[in-house]
């Protein structure tokens, strides 16, 4: 199976929420990033959280919001 990562910018209009400025004050830009199929197993959630880590890296960290919660990823160094 082939996955594919969507990475979409958010509108300048849309501001960051509450919860991913209390994990990153000053938060500034909004991405959409999806993982297609949606019906992803292991290996693509897998790639997935890969894909967060590096903009994380690139980014000086990241807040993902889950439908569990938000959550601050930090850059590995």
């Amino acid at each position: 199976m082939d996955w594919q990562i969507v990475l979409e910018k958010l509108d300048d209009i849309e501001k960051p929420t509450a919860q991913a400025l209390k994990l990153i004050p000053g938060l500034m830009h909004g991405y959409v990033l999806s993982l297609e199929p949606i019906g992803a197993d292991e290996l693509g959630f897998k790639i997935l959280e890969e894909a967060i880590q590096s903009l994380a890296n690139k980014c000086n960290g990241a807040v993902v919001e889950w439908p569990s919660g938000t959550s601050k990823i930090d850059p590995k160094l």
